[in-house]
């Protein structure tokens, strides 16, 4: 049996799980728990090149965000599950937890690196507009404070505020 990699749920209607060594996305409709799977590989195939390690939805819920251990993020299309866009700039292997966050406003996205620093993406032309560094060892976590204040922790015992757009 594979263990989950990660999983997000929308306005209690939809779960989404990533599991290690799949190409595949499994989305779940609730209560039903009817499954749709949503393959990763832009050609559709079988072949595993990348593990997707975190998953989570766009503020509006028509996207589903995905970190991988090969170097980008990739955005699908929930209703679809085409690929929309793809982001590079952070830097993840196989040993490294990505974790990454929407902006409310879902013009931007945050991202950990393995370089402990987090880069930011504007969503639309895909560009990183922001590298935000401090912490001096793996960021652990990233979350949404108030007034917009990006909110990060770490394995070196700090949490960090940090004031972006």
């Amino acid at each position: 049996a594979a263990s989950a990699a990660s999983a997000a749920v929308t306005s209690h209607t939809l779960l989404v799980l990533s599991v290690r060594d799949s190409n595949f996305l499994f989305a779940y409709g609730l209560p039903s728990l009817a499954e749709r799977r949503i393959n990763m590989n832009s050609f559709g195939d079988d072949h595993v090149s990348f593990t997707a390690l975190d998953v989570s939805f766009s503020p509006t819920g028509k996207y589903v965000l995905v970190s991988t251990d090969r170097d980008r993020l990739i955005l699908y299309d929930v209703a679809t599950g085409l690929l929309v866009r793809n982001f590079y700039g952070s830097s993840n292997d196989t040993y490294s937890q990505p974790r990454h966050l929407w902006h409310p406003s879902g013009h931007f996205l945050y991202a950990s690196s393995q370089d402990n620093s987090i880069v930011v993406w504007d969503v639309a032309s895909q560009k990183v507009v922001e590298t935000l560094r401090g912490h001096t060892s793996t960021i652990r976590d990233l979350t949404m404070g108030p007034h917009c204040t990006l909110v990060s922790c770490g394995f070196d015992k700090s949490v960090r505020l940090w004031k972006h757009i």
